[in-house]
């Protein structure tokens, strides 16, 4: 695992270059199925922390029964498609978004990426983990993703707003 966490590091180019590309929206939605539904969330919880982009967690199943009518053309849909047995479903929905409905979809995973090329289409996963081990990888280059959208939306990840570090309780 921590070489595998390692490698997931290696994805901070490409989460740069795809915060550039989201920085000047305002809402998203994220997507997994599987194990990854919690990836989905927890991606979800730190685009709202960071980087004040109000983005909402689904699951594929989920997702394609209401919540798919807020896609439309151009509309950032962050997808968590590892190799799994989740995997062949999350490909058809990620082909439906992007190709069908127009969606400028990012995909974070452990397998190549194939669609159009304008502009960062993924974010790597390092790949040969078992399959219940992946969500702990695999949320590495979203948390990268969150960083760097931060930045670039002129936003200090190390302060987000209304939160602080620690939590008191009585």
């Amino acid at each position: 695992m921590p070489a595998a966490l390692a490698r997931a590091l290696g994805a901070e180019d490409a989460a740069r270059a795809v915060a550039a590309r989201l920085a000047g929206h305002e809402a998203c939605v994220v997507v997994g199925r599987g194990f990854e539904y919690a990836t989905a969330r927890e991606l979800a919880l730190k685009l709202k922390e960071l980087a004040q982009v109000v983005a909402d967690p689904y699951s594929a199943a989920d997702f394609r029964h209401g919540p798919m009518a807020l896609v439309s053309a151009g509309f950032p849909v962050l997808a968590i498609a590892t190799a799994g047995r989740a995997a062949a479903d999350m490909d058809a929905l990620i082909g439906r978004l992007r190709d069908d409905l127009g969606a400028y979809v990012v995909v974070l995973t452990d397998r190549p990426v194939t669609g159009p090329g304008d502009g960062p289409r993924s974010l790597a996963v390092p790949a040969g983990l078992p399959e219940h081990l992946v969500p702990i990888a695999s949320i590495v280059p979203g948390q990268l993703l969150a960083h760097h959208l931060a930045l670039a939306r002129g936003l200090d990840p190390e302060r987000p707003r209304n939160l602080t570090k620690v939590t008191r309780t009585r």
